[in-house]
């Protein structure tokens, strides 16, 4: 039978998962679409983006529940699964909800004051932050998934 742990830990999963696909869709399919864009282009795509992704409640969801649901395994399984979540927990953490919050949030701010029709010189350093911390965010979310999946494989997946 599986355990409400196991379930928590596979919902977890799905959505460190999910911000790790959403990450790698806009590292690898949008970042080289704005690399060839001018500063007026870029701005006039990527505002609209931002409008929408800041404070959407799916991706809230997506990070809150990635970031919780694994604890229970932190405290009830046994070594190397609660080791490895705890490991998960840590860099998602960091990677994905302290990044956003102590990197992205403030530059989305910056990126939104910016004028479309008459781009400020900074607009090309921005993109060039936005696009590491993106990456950043990727690759700690990427590594936390890694570490949750072998966490269900040590036990079977739960069951």
């Amino acid at each position: 039978m599986i355990t409400f742990t196991a379930i928590a830990l596979i919902i977890g999963t799905l959505c460190v998962g999910w911000f790790s696909g959403l990450m790698f869709s806009l590292v690898f399919l949008l970042q080289p679409k704005w690399d060839r864009q001018s500063a007026s282009d870029y701005l006039r795509d990527l505002q609209p983006f931002l409008a929408v992704g800041k404070g959407n409640h799916a991706v809230s969801a997506i990070l809150f529940i990635g970031l919780l649901a694994p604890l229970p395994t932190v405290f009830t399984w046994p070594a190397p699964s609660a080791s490895l979540s705890l490991i998960a927990v840590v860099i998602f953490g960091i990677a994905a909800l302290g990044i956003t919050i102590w990197g992205n949030l403030p530059l989305y701010t910056a990126f939104m004051a910016l004028d479309p029709d008459h781009p400020d010189p900074s607009w090309s350093a921005l993109r060039l932050r936005f696009y590491r911390l993106n990456l950043a965010r990727w690759i700690g979310s990427s590594i936390a998934l890694i570490c949750l999946l072998l966490a269900l494989l040590q036990t079977g997946g739960g069951v």
